[in-house]
């Protein structure tokens, strides 16, 4: 759905995208994960045809960037930075206006269920003036979604939203992957992109740490919990191999190192685990890795 090779954008002695390949699966909700100021936006406003690279090419549904866009324009839906409506007209009346400057027939009729889907029914008509930021959000997220696009963009989505606002985006973000739809949003919240996405991409300083599913990138082993009786022998002979250890109450910790090579060099020594468990590394532990490594660099 979202393919770029070498795409970069330099603002004069600033590089904001350093060159990166990204390749985004149809019907996947992909997450374009990174801290503020990684060059997330620059990447969404070059795609979009908001903002021309320095260098490197983009294509969204199989047509170039910006060339092509105006042929698959109805086939897009985005939401960026802080959406503007009509502030002295109600919610369902901005839709509304929206709905009929569209080509398509059907949007008209989508107006009630998508103010539902955004968990705005209850203030479909209070004034847009009235409604907080978060709100604000919501309602463009529906706007987006009028013309029953195939690809929709979205810049931080979550962001200014209360719980009720998350889950609710949640479940329609969760509901479109469902109809086939291709979502591909950015985001700096961990929690968010680990139980809404299926594949990711990890950018720091501009630049692509990673890029795969979100089980390939939590994926291995980060911990060995240890159970072990002569446990001061069991950690002495760890740090002679060079492992990482930490010791908690009655339990050895090991990083980086699988449980069956954990338990055969402990044997070696005559030293027997009574207990061994594997703990898969966190989304955070393995963010702050890829970024902070970017930063080092």
């Amino acid at each position: 759905a979202v393919e770029t090779r070498g795409l970069s954008k330099r603002f004069r002695k600033r590089t904001a995208v350093q060159p990166i390949d990204l390749v985004v699966p149809r019907g996947s909700l992909f997450g374009y994960l990174g801290p503020n100021g990684a060059g997330k936006t620059t990447t969404i406003r070059m795609l979009l045809g908001l903002a021309r690279p320095t260098k490197g090419t983009a294509q969204l549904l199989g047509h170039d960037v910006p060339q092509g866009l105006a042929r698959i324009r109805k086939r897009i839906g985005c939401v960026l930075e802080d959406p503007a409506f009509y502030p002295k007209l109600t919610a369902r009346q901005n839709l509304q206006v929206l709905s009929r400057l569209s080509s398509d027939e059907g949007a008209p009729d989508r107006v009630g269920p998508l103010l539902e889907r955004a968990g705005l029914a209850d203030r479909a008509d209070d004034k847009v003036r009235t409604y907080s930021h978060g709100m604000r959000q919501r309602l463009g997220l529906a706007a987006a979604l009028l013309h029953d696009p195939e690809l929709i963009i979205l810049d931080e989505p979550a962001t200014s939203l209360d719980p009720a606002g998350i889950r609710d985006v949640r479940a329609l973000l969760e509901s479109l992957r469902q109809e086939g739809k291709t979502v591909f949003l950015s985001s700096h919240l961990l929690s968010e992109v680990e139980q809404l996405c299926d594949h990711v991409a990890v950018v720091s300083k501009g630049s692509l740490a990673y890029q795969g599913s979100l089980v390939g990138l939590t994926e291995g082993v980060a911990r060995v919990r240890v159970k072990i009786d002569k446990i001061e022998s069991a950690e002495e002979v760890a740090r002679e191999l060079g492992w990482v250890v930490t010791r908690t109450n009655d339990d050895l910790l090991v990083d980086n190192v699988p449980a069956r090579e954990v338990n055969r060099e402990l044997a070696v020594h005559g030293l027997f685990a009574h207990g061994l468990s594997e703990e898969s590394r966190k989304l955070e532990d393995v963010f702050l890795e890829l970024t902070e490594d970017a930063n080092d660099a």
